[in-house]
């Protein structure tokens, strides 16, 4: 079985219905319909249903009508409050099976993608992948690979708004089943320059593989000098082995032991020790040269896996929000029609 084959199977039987998006948000006494099923997440395994009407809402207006997916089920749904660059990898990026050009963003102001594309004995990474609904970018080849969706940020929305901050979140749609296995971890997002050696130096991004243990995750956070072993701000335990939502969120003048969180599905993931949290009250520093890259970073570390979504804010979202995004991304993590 090709591993392209292997992503689409995986990608299809990750579909997850409204009535987990009610346990997630604290409103599982709706009345639904269903047919159970479980899923295998974080914090262990969570019951779900699919409904007959199961899927996202309706569109939630907001920051200028970006809208994203809504529902009652899930609170407010995807809210746009903050939002400084969003990508919907769906079918408006093209055909399932095909390479797009750009990645657009739905956000004011759009800073689109564009795709960087390479080509392994007849495989062309990234290809969109998956089924509507759930419709995102996929790394079949070996990892450590060049391909990856990127765009110089120079002065505009993300330098303005990024620079000098004290918090923001990532927040992403993803799945992934290999990593880089040298010194060097994969990078799913980030956003990164390069030194005259061509070494890597990442501003913020969510790492994995490479020198971190099987099942981790990884965030560096405002380096400048090559980013190494030893220099992350924070590591987790994660499974990332089916589709799930993760939120990096980044809030160095809270506590220094909660300055970097993840959540997964909307969970806090516990932080695990022998890490470098941010200064109090640290300032992000950006570069007008810096690159955001989804799916790598500025070549040569490339994951195998699907991304199905992704977007900064120049916030930290709390956790009541962070539970409802994920409500809505778990139906859904397309555009809203």
């Amino acid at each position: 079985m090709s591993i392209r084959y292997a992503l689409m199977l995986a990608t299809g039987v990750a579909s997850i219905g409204l009535a987990a998006c009610a346990q997630l948000t604290g409103l599982a006494d709706l009345e639904i319909e269903a047919a159970s099923s479980s899923i295998s997440g974080t914090g262990g395994t969570t019951s779900t249903s699919q409904g007959p009407s199961g899927g996202p809402g309706g569109g939630v207006s907001g920051g200028g009508g970006q809208g994203g997916n809504g529902g009652s089920a899930c609170g407010d749904g995807l809210e746009d409050g903050g939002v400084l660059v969003r990508y919907f990898i769906d079918a408006s990026d093209g055909a399932a099976g095909s390479v797009p050009a750009s990645v657009k963003d739905s956000a004011l102001d759009p800073l689109n993608l564009t795709v960087a594309a390479t080509t392994s004995m007849g495989d062309t990474d990234p290809q969109l992948d998956g089924t509507p609904g759930q419709l995102g970018l996929a790394w079949s080849q070996n990892p450590g690979r060049d391909a990856r969706v990127e765009a110089a940020i120079g002065g505009g929305k993300v330098f303005s708004r990024l620079n000098g901050n004290q918090s923001f979140t990532v927040e992403l749609v993803m799945r992934a089943q290999g990593f880089l296995n040298v010194d060097e971890p994969s990078r799913l997002v980030g956003l990164h320059t390069r030194d005259i050696n061509h070494d890597k130096i990442d501003r913020f991004s969510l790492v994995a593989g490479g020198f971190l243990p099987p099942g981790h995750l990884g965030a560096y956070w405002n380096q400048h000098t090559p980013s190494r072993n030893g220099a992350l701000a924070g590591q987790w335990i994660v499974d990332l082995s089916t589709r799930q939502v993760v939120h990096l969120v980044v809030e160095t003048n809270a506590p220094e032991l909660d300055r970097v969180r993840l959540y997964v599905n909307g969970n806090p993931v516990p932080g695990e020790a022998s890490v470098t949290p941010p200064s109090a009250n640290e300032q992000l520093s950006l570069n007008g040269a810096d690159v955001l890259v989804l799916g790598n970073a500025l070549l040569g570390a490339s994951f195998q896996g699907v991304l199905h979504y992704a977007a900064v804010y120049d916030e930290a979202l709390d956790e009541p929000r962070l539970a409802a995004h994920a409500c809505a991304l778990l139906a859904s993590d397309d555009a809203p029609l």
